[in-house]
């Protein structure tokens, strides 16, 4: 963690400023362990790797970090082994564990993807991710040139490189241990910071980006809306936030979808990962025959590993309207709402038999 990263970073749990004690330095300016302290409500954060890890003891234990640094622990919490028990970003239900869980072994595992010049099929590369990016935020490659940035839930760091590429700084931040895949995947880029936080309690200072985005994320949270309302929250006056969800689809494609991830949620995530490998593979063959949008008006299919991966990995997945988006915007006080439907909206017909699986919007602030 570099010390430019400290200064903007808050609490999660109270907001107050936070003291920095750095352990261990790889450099003069790069952290590698240390422990961010809050004063107001006598909370702690570890630094583990590089990394601030600001959630919850029940969603971030690293005892051999506790043992190695004890006596310094201790001293910051005046005689104590840890902090105050209990923070609104732990888990007691569960749901944030699994999402953990799922999202770190799918990103440790596919730590490359969108970062090739091609995929193993050939299908998919660096450039696809490139047209993604902008086309998932509706951001303009000439507005990123000087921006701070924040990445709302940055899997492997592929999206961020886009911002670091046409001249942004960028923050990921991620629930999971994806960030540890992002981090390698950025290593040098001066750039670049990585923390492992909560989109509920994200751990920044209000109003502190330029631009916020979260692509494929929101609906991952269980409730999107909360989530989305946390990171309107870090954005400047006069910034942009641009987001991508699942659309809602027809009803016959709901009713498959519930019934066929209430099976692949629960599967050992090797035999999903194979399984969704050679279902891709029958995809692309359907592709060619020009069936693909066909099968989709019935259940999601896609000629990529990863994506049938993703899709039915995700142990929430919600799907949303244009009107229910347009909403959140409304709420945050966005001034101008920019937006793009990935189906073609002169044809009722073509919107029943290739659905898009989402759509983007952006708002100004």
């Amino acid at each position: 963690m570099r010390r430019r990263l400290a200064r903007l970073l808050a609490c999660p749990e109270c907001r107050a400023d936070l003291k920095l004690f750095e352990f261990f330095q790889e450099d003069d300016d790069e952290i590698i362990d240390g422990y961010l302290y809050c004063p107001a409500c006598d909370r702690g954060f570890m630094i583990a790797g590089g990394i601030p890890r600001m959630l919850g003891s029940r969603l971030y234990r690293n005892e051999g970090f506790r043992q190695r640094y004890r006596a310094r622990i201790r001293q910051i919490h005046r005689g104590r082994d840890s902090e105050r028990a209990g923070f609104q970003g732990d888990d007691p239900v569960g749901h944030k564990a699994n999402t953990m869980e799922s999202f770190g072994w799918e990103w440790l595992t596919y730590d490359r993807f969108g970062w090739e010049a091609k995929t193993k099929d050939g299908l998919w590369g660096a450039e696809n991710e490139r047209e993604r990016f902008f086309a998932n935020t509706l951001f303009e490659p000439e507005e990123l040139a000087g921006k701070l940035m924040l990445d709302g839930g940055c899997g492997n760091g592929r999206y961020m490189a886009q911002c670091l590429e046409h001249g942004a700084e960028a923050v990921g931040v991620d629930l999971s241990p994806a960030v540890e895949a992002a981090q390698r995947n950025l290593k040098g880029h001066r750039r670049a910071h990585f923390v492992q936080g909560d989109l509920f309690c994200l751990p920044f200072r209000r109003q502190t980006f330029d631009l916020v985005f979260s692509i494929g994320v929101l609906m991952h949270t269980g409730d999107p809306q909360r989530a989305f309302r946390s990171l309107a929250g870090c954005v400047k006056k006069g910034g942009g936030m641009g987001i991508s969800v699942y659309q809602k689809q027809n009803p016959l494609h709901e009713f498959n979808d519930r019934w066929i991830r209430a099976f692949t949620t629960r599967f050992p995530k090797r035999f999903l990962r194979e399984a969704s490998r050679v279902t891709a593979q029958a995809a692309q063959g359907i592709w060619r025959l020009r069936l693909l949008g066909l099968i989709n008006a019935f259940c999601r299919l896609e000629p990529y590993e990863l994506c049938v991966f993703d899709w039915y990995n995700a142990p929430i997945a919600t799907h949303h309207t244009v009107k229910e988006v347009r909403g959140w915007f409304g709420e945050a006080g966005t001034r101008q709402i920019l937006e793009t439907q990935k189906v073609d909206p002169r044809s009722r017909l073509r919107k029943w038999i290739w659905p898009g699986c989402g759509f983007t919007m952006r708002g100004n602030m």
